[in-house]
């Protein structure tokens, strides 16, 4: 999976850079200095038709401190976003579960302090092939508190997983693990620190669309597996 995220990340540079055949001249993005989470609501509401979240000290997301749009706001595709929130990080996945299983791009924002409280809800995820994004955000302090006990938890589950280590990983991991979630049917797990500010190019409303492309659109079946079930 390593090697594939690599391989899909450096044909998506290559594309926005101008570095390969792909001629339709979108630009990678626009540079700003942000935090992670503030990073990756941006990116997430570019993409998304939906957003569940959970955060029991509000911290676990960016613009309403959790991952949720502004109202009235519009994904890169015109459409508005439609936002839940939940009282627990189990209602927080099963909502997100509950969007994708009707067809919608979502994601969730939860904290990790609190991911193995939903564990149970976790695991059914990917026996229901569903490719939804799942942020978690996790503590830059030593002990109990910074523990990845849930995100490691999750790694046998089935789902795809990825901790980047900079800002713009995050960004770029972000756009690759709906890549993969849409094409797999599967869920990714993107695990992330809060705390970090650096520069980093925000995906623009132009690139999202081009790699992407519509949540209705038909894509071609990637694997034998899919071919037989669903046709190509």
């Amino acid at each position: 999976m390593r090697s594939l995220i690599s391989k899909l990340r450096l044909e998506r540079l290559l594309k926005s850079s101008g570095g390969s055949s792909d001629k339709s001249g979108v630009k990678p993005g626009r540079l700003e200095i942000v935090e992670t989470q503030e990073a990756l609501a941006v990116a997430e509401n570019l993409i998304c038709d939906g957003i569940a979240h959970y955060s029991e000290n509000g911290f676990s997301g960016s613009q309403n401190g959790n991952g949720a749009a502004a109202p009235e706001t519009l994904n890169a595709f015109g459409r508005p976003i439609m936002n839940l929130g939940a009282e627990s990080v189990s209602g927080a996945i099963a909502a997100g579960a509950g969007m994708g299983l009707t067809g919608l791009r979502a994601a969730v924002f939860v904290s990790g302090d609190q991911l193995s409280e939903g564990l149970n809800q976790v695991q059914v995820l990917p026996t229901k092939h569903i490719p939804i994004v799942l942020h978690a955000s996790f503590r830059e302090a030593s002990g109990a508190e910074s523990s990845h006990d849930g995100y490691h938890s999750a790694g046998d589950m089935g789902f795809f997983q990825a901790m980047p280590h900079s800002v713009q990983e995050a960004v770029d991991l972000t756009l690759l693990a709906r890549w993969v979630a849409e094409r797999a049917l599967l869920p990714g797990l993107i695990a992330s620190d809060r705390h970090v500010v650096e520069r980093v190019v925000l995906p623009t409303v132009e690139l999202v669309r081009e790699f992407l492309g519509e949540s209705s659109a038909e894509i071609e079946s990637p694997n034998a597996a899919q071919l037989l079930l669903f046709g190509g």
